[in-house]
């Protein structure tokens, strides 16, 4: 018989007789001295079944040495972490080569959905880019016509002013031959061309 079921065993019968020696309803009296020899061997017998501990009895002494199974264990741990961490590796890569490769058609709704919202994105970012290049073309066309309008607009002015400026010299010609035969010559033909030409302008 173990050691602590001998004190469990002991304790229950001490707790039954104190329960018993305690208890008022019993007829049976028993003498105070009998009680007291009683308790004393029940304390005796709890003290001799008292585990003594020391450094020794906690210490774990087992039967056979052995290091076949420490070791087994330690491998088959580390094997076990090594066949993980390679199933875990082979999984992460093939998801990260998944989600890199650019040519994976989707095949789930979402993914129909998206490649037709970026189609419509694409053809609509196509219409707006050809009617910028329409509008830039047209005005570049107007750009040019302003050009080609005020080229025109100063070759014709250059060209007007030029028979103006002739038609004046034809004018100022005939003053002259006419201040001439009226008799002035000289400064005064000046100082009479002078006004008559500030009058002119």
């Amino acid at each position: 018989m173990s050691g602590l079921f001998r004190r469990a065993r002991a304790l229950r019968t001490r707790m039954d007789l104190l329960g018993e020696l305690q208890n008022d309803d019993l007829v049976l009296e028993i003498p105070e001295d009998e009680k007291q020899s009683v308790l004393s061997g029940i304390d005796s017998m709890l003290k001799d079944d008292r585990i003594r501990m020391d450094e020794g009895s906690l210490r774990f002494n087992p039967k056979k040495k052995s290091f076949v199974l420490p070791l087994l264990l330690n491998v088959g741990a580390v094997v076990i972490l090594a066949v993980g961490a390679f199933y875990m590796w082979g999984f992460f890569g093939r998801s990260e080569t998944v989600l890199a490769a650019p040519d994976i058609v989707l095949e789930s709704a979402e993914g129909r959905i998206l490649d037709r919202l970026r189609q419509d994105a694409e053809a609509e970012l196509g219409a707006k880019d050809r009617e910028i290049s329409n509008i830039k073309s047209l005005l570049e066309n107007l750009e040019n016509q302003k050009s080609l309008l005020a080229g025109e607009t100063e070759s014709k002015l250059a060209e007007r002013e030029d028979e103006l400026r002739k038609e004046f010299d034809t004018v100022l010609a005939a003053e002259q031959a006419r201040l001439s035969e009226s008799g002035i010559s000289g400064n005064d033909l000046t100082l009479a061309l002078a006004a008559y030409e500030a009058e002119v302008r």
